[in-house]
């Protein structure tokens, strides 16, 4: 009777310390350690949204300082891993992805959505191991995807569509800029686009287009709505007029595999891309800076001629300022977990951020 009563006494315990965690009365202290999204914001030039192993934070450029975060314990509910980030363009919503589900935060609120709480559905049945991802329509309806599941699922004014199941499994999912059509990324199938007011499908492939690649990974469209496709043998482009173009460059080390694209960012300004070249346990390239006008490719990766000097980034931008941002995956406890660099290209100089809001020690 008394070993019941101390079992009960410690569940008590445990559970007290479980609820005050999601609360004000307990307080996290941690360092970063996994930066897997960086995406400047689509107003301030001097902002920057992360996802990271400990939530959301966002970053000012020019204070160099957090100016706001969500985490385990800054507000009920708990956000703990975000994976990806999204900005809503009609609204100042930010979806952000968890374990289990999917967060909307206004600035104020934060509302979550899981597969056990709500009509969240896709994903459901395949690796546990595996994020949500996610991408704002241009309507400010809300893309949800999974690399490893075929179809994705639309949030819309709080509820979720039916799910819609495709041939491929989405990689990255983006609309042109009038929000018309919707590309998506096939992981070994090549581009799918979706005229929307038809729901009418094209997929292009090497067989039927100047694709480089049927195995994509990533996006991106500028302001010109010129359509950059990543892949694991270079980048596409295709403009609004149909015509296509083709970026490779070999990597250094072999000469014998072209750069992989895994994360498209451009400067609007010089035209420049910031390309990430790297992907834990794929490419170990570090990063490029592209000029498509010569189709020239400077790498930044370890070989002690640069200030970057890694070979493995798991999130790359530009800034609205221009500077690139790039966070390297780190394996060891040293004072560099968490990293966040600011590379300015005109000087080839670089400076550490500082995103240790809490001033967790090492």
């Amino acid at each position: 009777m008394i070993m019941k009563s101390k079992l009960l006494s410690i569940l008590g315990l445990l559970c007290t310390v479980a609820t005050l965690a999601q609360t004000d009365d307990w307080y996290l202290l941690t360092k970063v350690s996994e930066i897997t999204k960086i995406i400047p914001d689509d107003v301030s030039t001097n902002e920057l949204h992360l996802a990271t192993d400990i939530g959301y934070i966002k970053y000012n450029t020019s204070t160099n300082s957090v100016t706001d975060f969500l985490n385990l314990t800054s507000q009920n509910p708990a956000i703990a891993k975000v994976k990806d980030v999204a900005l809503d363009p009609t609204s100042n919503d930010i979806a952000f992805t968890l374990m289990d589900g999917i967060g909307i935060y206004d600035g104020n609120t934060i509302t979550t959505y899981s597969y056990d709480g709500s009509d969240l559905t896709i994903g459901q049945s395949t690796s546990q191991f595996l994020y949500l991802q996610v991408e704002y329509a241009k309507d400010g309806s809300l893309y949800i995807y999974k690399e490893d599941a075929l179809g994705y699922q639309i949030f819309d004014s709080g509820i979720f569509e039916t799910e819609e199941v495709t041939p491929f499994r989405p990689q990255d999912i983006i609309e042109n800029n009038t929000g018309t059509k919707a590309y998506f990324a096939g992981d070994n199938n090549g581009l799918w686009e979706l005229e929307k007011g038809t729901m009418t499908w094209t997929n292009f492939t090497i067989s039927n287009s100047d694709l480089v690649s049927n195995a994509l990974t990533s996006f991106h469209i500028d302001q010109n709505d010129l359509l950059h496709i990543g892949s694991f043998q270079g980048i596409s482009t295709l403009n609004s007029l149909g015509v296509w173009n083709t970026y490779q460059m070999l990597e250094p080390v072999n000469n014998i595999q072209y750069y992989s694209a895994f994360e498209i960012s451009k400067d609007e300004t010089t035209g420049d891309l910031l390309v990430r070249t790297s992907s834990p346990s794929l490419n170990y390239f570090g990063l490029s800076i592209v000029d498509l006008d010569t189709n020239t490719w400077t790498n930044y990766r370890e070989d002690n001629l640069n200030c970057l000097n890694e070979n493995l980034y798991t999130a790359t931008a530009f800034g609205g300022n221009g500077n690139v941002y790039a966070a390297p995956q780190i394996f060891s406890s040293i004072t560099d977990v968490g990293k966040l660099v600011e590379f300015t290209p005109s000087t080839e100089s670089c400076s550490i951020t500082n995103i240790n809001y809490l001033n967790a020690p090492v």
